[in-house]
């Protein structure tokens, strides 16, 4: 039987662990052995990974053994694998720059700036390597990888089937009865992804369009030093009773915001991928985004993309997005055409012809 073991830092709900998983469920589909391992893991995850220090012990190793290793932040497991002798594939989500954090969050910046050192070390190492998008893979061949290829992230689209929290969409439905466009975000809170654009533009949106509007910001982290200042940030401009910053809520919750918001507004400065792109587009859900990073690799014509994001040019955007029922429905088309390229058919393809080609590649 075939092996591939995954590693990653943390297991965790999110685009890294979501798509280890998707990869585990797929290699035990076409009859590999694969197990997840990582430093630490984080609920409901609990169950589903080894430490990474079991391999070997709990869990069998062999020379023929091949090892994928997930790049995104500083951690003790890449200096583990790095001294492993099994072949090591790399999957790289990119890694945010360490300056985004300085001001906010030493210890993150520190990370960052380990896991740039650990993908510099980990050339010579690695056997193949794949990159969310090219926006990363161009990321590799500038540290010298010479074997890479562009995997996006093995995204289910079928979630817009999954079922919502009933509770919150009756809420969220009883606001849109009283009136006003629902913005939403979702994402981990993080200097790079901007959210304190999205309000700043939210209020313009108010002031000058809609006084009723309401912005969900949805994820992870809102208890940082970022996230408690985006929060005084929304008291500071008087929109209290108009932002929810929740922090990270169940897939069920989270679906019910899909279902029930009218435009998912993007302004982060430095995405890999993109994942919440393709949670709007299974929800029919229009998209306005800052291109930057891969976003405009990944959405493409299916959203409206801004090369400027101001505060007035954001507001406008959505403005439009929301008040041009031809514009909006020419890209919820273009949207679902794009979402077409991310279907696990055709991302599971790719993943398993780059493994079965380096399994079957002499050692």
């Amino acid at each position: 039987m075939p092996v591939l073991h995954q590693f990653v830092p943390t297991l965790e709900p999110g685009a890294t662990g979501n798509h280890a998983l998707e990869i585990q469920r797929l290699l035990r589909s076409r009859g590999w052995r694969s197990e997840l391992f990582c430093y630490e893991t984080k609920p409901p995850l609990e169950q589903a990974g080894y430490d990474y220090r079991e391999y070997g012990r709990r869990v069998r190793a062999d020379p023929d053994d091949l090892l994928l290793y997930h790049v995104a932040i500083g951690s003790v497991v890449a200096d583990w694998v790095m001294e492993r002798e099994e072949r090591l594939l790399l999957y790289f989500h990119n890694i945010t720059p360490p300056e985004y954090f300085d001001r906010w969050e030493p210890f993150a910046a520190y990370a960052c700036s380990w896991a740039l050192s650990q993908l510099r070390r980990l050339v010579p190492r690695t056997t193949f390597a794949m990159a969310a998008s090219e926006f990363s893979q161009a990321d590799l061949a500038h540290l010298g990888y010479l074997d890479t290829a562009v995997v996006p992230i093995l995204f289910d689209t079928a979630q817009s089937e999954a079922e919502a929290d009933g509770a919150t969409r009756a809420r969220l439905e009883s606001a849109r009865l009283r009136g006003g466009a629902q913005w939403l975000f979702i994402g981990r809170l993080s200097p790079n992804k901007a959210q304190e654009d999205i309000i700043k533009a939210f209020a313009v949106y108010r002031r000058a369009y809609d006084p009723d509007a309401r912005l969900a910001i949805l994820g992870s982290d809102a208890e940082s030093t970022y996230g408690k200042a985006l929060r005084q940030y929304v008291n500071a401009l008087g929109l209290a009773g108009a932002v929810e910053i929740p922090g990270g809520v169940a897939d069920p919750v989270k679906v019910a915001y899909l279902h029930t918001s009218d435009v998912f507004v993007y302004l982060s400065e430095h995405e890999g991928f993109g994942v919440p792109i393709l949670e709007a587009w299974c929800h029919r859900l229009p998209v306005v985004a800052f291109d930057a990073g891969a976003i405009g690799e990944v959405a493409g014509d299916g959203a409206l993309l801004l090369e400027d994001k101001a505060p007035t040019m954001v507001a406008a955007a959505v403005h439009r997005m929301l008040s041009d029922a031809e514009l909006r429905s020419a890209i919820e088309a273009r949207a679902a055409k794009r979402l077409e390229l991310f279907g696990l058919d055709r991302t599971q393809t790719k993943f398993m012809e780059i493994v079965e080609s380096v399994r079957g590649a002499r050692r």
